[in-house]
């Protein structure tokens, strides 16, 4: 439980070790795709300005972008957007990265090409990943577990094949587009 944790205990255990992709991609409009991308790298003290511009270039290849490192967040599509916050979060080498609804806002395309790149990182780069989405179809594609919360507490937890043969009325009414009863 790291709920607990101080600042000072939360970087030494859990920062170097997770990175998140923020929903909106949370990228500084002042800066460019590498400076973007060089933020979460400077708080790794041990690398250099070389390794450094090495990882942004390799994070941006793995997420299938050219060398866009010189362009500005405004310049980008929404789903280039996405996949240069991917990109942030996987220069870091971390072992665990959390996702904020990678799929919000994209077209079906988009949405299928993001959890394919989601899967793709998970078996390349060996990571765990914890997905927090309300899209059913992309749970059912990226995940090997789902749990679902309500209120702030796990009210299901099954592998995905099960998910489905839950009787769990609140589940049931998510599914199914329904008010969620209290």
């Amino acid at each position: 439980d790291i709920t607990d944790y101080s600042e000072q205990q939360y970087n030494h255990y859990v920062r170097p070790y997770m990175s998140m992709v923020f929903q909106q991609g949370a990228l500084w409009d002042s800066m460019t795709v590498g400076e973007n991308i060089d933020l979460a790298l400077k708080i790794q003290k041990h690398l250099t300005p070389e390794e450094r511009r090495k990882r942004i270039r390799e994070s941006l290849k793995m997420v299938g972008l050219p060398p866009i490192e010189n362009e500005y967040p405004e310049e980008l599509s929404g789903g280039m957007i996405k996949r240069v916050a991917i990109a942030r979060a996987i220069a870091t080498h971390p072992r665990y990265l959390l996702y904020d609804e990678p799929t919000t806002g994209l077209d079906p395309v988009l949405t299928t090409m993001i959890d394919e790149l989601i899967l793709k990182l998970n078996r390349e780069l060996g990571t765990t990943s914890l997905v927090i989405s309300h899209d059913i179809s992309s749970v059912e594609k990226i995940s090997n577990r789902v749990a679902m919360l309500h209120r702030g507490k796990i009210i299901l937890e099954c592998p995905v094949e099960e998910m489905w043969h839950q009787q769990n009325k609140i589940f049931n009414q998510f599914i199914h587009g329904e008010v969620i009863d209290s």
